[in-house]
């Protein structure tokens, strides 16, 4: 779409010379993730340290985009470009270092390791 992805929002006080940050780490776009174009946002609480709430939220981020590996019925080939071999991980918890290509479970998913 073209929507955005808005990660955060910081505001300077000029009198102050305070930052205010508002964290957002969701999608401006009808298209994408819950199809919002506005968001409601919360200064980070100074309190707090705001890097950890900001890992947090990236480590939600990045579970939501990473989670598909591990759903029933995937299958990973991870490729070791030093080796130039294949390690295949298989819906069973089987491990085929070989890394067939081919695989009767169907879909395959490549993932890049370099070593």
């Amino acid at each position: 779409g073209n929507g955005w992805f808005l990660d955060k929002v910081v505001i300077k006080d000029p009198i102050t010379n305070l930052d205010y940050t508002f964290l957002c780490h969701r999608w401006l776009d009808q298209g994408q993730d819950d199809g919002n174009i506005a968001r409601e946002l919360t200064v980070t609480d100074a309190s707090t340290f705001p890097g950890r709430q900001e890992l947090e939220l990236k480590r939600e981020e990045t579970w939501a985009a990473e989670k598909w590996k591990f759903q029933e019925g995937n299958t990973l080939q991870f490729y070791n470009s030093f080796t130039r071999g294949f390690i295949c991980l298989s819906p069973d918890s089987r491990v085929d270092a070989l890394g067939d290509k081919k695989n009767k479970y169907g879909k395959v998913f490549f993932m890049w390791m370099y070593a």
